[in-house]
């Protein structure tokens, strides 16, 4: 795994070995993020009031694969994998909310991605604004250099229709049952437009020659969007339903900061 951040002018890379996942009915965490100024960190209130927001945001899992929400100057999504069954999805949500508070008890800014879901908080309105900073890159040690150009055909096809559909959201698969199946997913945020959507793709897309090039399965994750490729099927082949998108209702007033 290759962690890509931009922190200024730098950026900063770390190696990471990852072994080879299989198709689950658990949420997997991915990787994290904690974001923000040293000098700037959470009190008390601040996190009691993010406690209260991610809750709030979690018991809409069930029912909605994508939901936002604001509360005391706390502003806070997380979005479901399009396959995943909302009783996954309030899993995954659930799960993740809590890890990412305990990994980022001080930050006032954070991103997890799980498998089947991700979940940021900001102390600061980033709704609709398209972000593909910080990225994590991971990917299995197994190479395969003469299928570049294939599978960068494959995905490339995946990334220009997802931007189109309802949810932002797209699988595929090819030659599967042969010697070489291939099976891909792109997904946005869907608070993004359809062009920022597309626009996010294309530059992890532009990533793909220096860090995923030869690998049998990766993934590259962004805090707008994401992608995943894998020799073996790790998507749900009956696609769940579109749902609807919930901007979630503030939660009972405190008075937190």
């Amino acid at each position: 795994m290759v962690l890509l951040q931009n922190l200024g002018a730098t950026l900063v890379l770390v190696l990471i070995t990852i072994r080879i996942g299989s198709v689950i009915t658990q949420a997997t965490y991915s990787y994290h993020f904690c974001l923000g100024s040293s000098n700037d960190t959470a009190n008390t209130n601040y996190k009691t009031n993010l406690n209260t927001l991610l809750d709030s945001l979690s018991s809409k899992a069930a029912v909605y694969s994508f939901s936002n929400g604001t509360f005391n100057g706390i502003f806070s999504l997380y979005l479901c994998r399009g396959d995943v069954t909302g009783e996954l999805c309030q899993n995954c949500v659930q799960n993740a909310s809590q890890d990412v508070q305990n990994r980022c008890p001080s930050n006032k800014t954070a991103i997890i991605w799980y498998d089947e879901c991700m979940v940021i908080f900001n102390n600061s309105n980033f709704f609709g604004l398209e972000r593909t900073y910080p990225r994590a890159f991971l990917w299995n040690n197994n190479t395969s250099p003469n299928d570049t150009d294939v599978v960068f055909a494959f995905m490339y096809t995946l990334v220009s229709k997802a931007p189109l559909t309802d949810m932002m959201f797209g699988v595929d698969a090819s030659g599967v049952g042969g010697s070489q199946p291939r099976y891909g997913l792109a997904q946005c945020r869907r608070d993004i437009s359809s062009g920022a959507c597309s626009d996010c793709l294309g530059q992890l897309m532009s990533n793909f020659e220096q860090y995923c090039q030869g690998r049998r399965g990766w993934r590259i994750l962004a805090p707008s969007c994401y992608l995943r490729y894998e020799e073996y099927l790790f998507f749900a082949q009956q696609l769940v339903p579109p749902s609807s998108v919930s901007n979630a209702p503030p939660p009972p007033p405190s008075n937190g900061e």
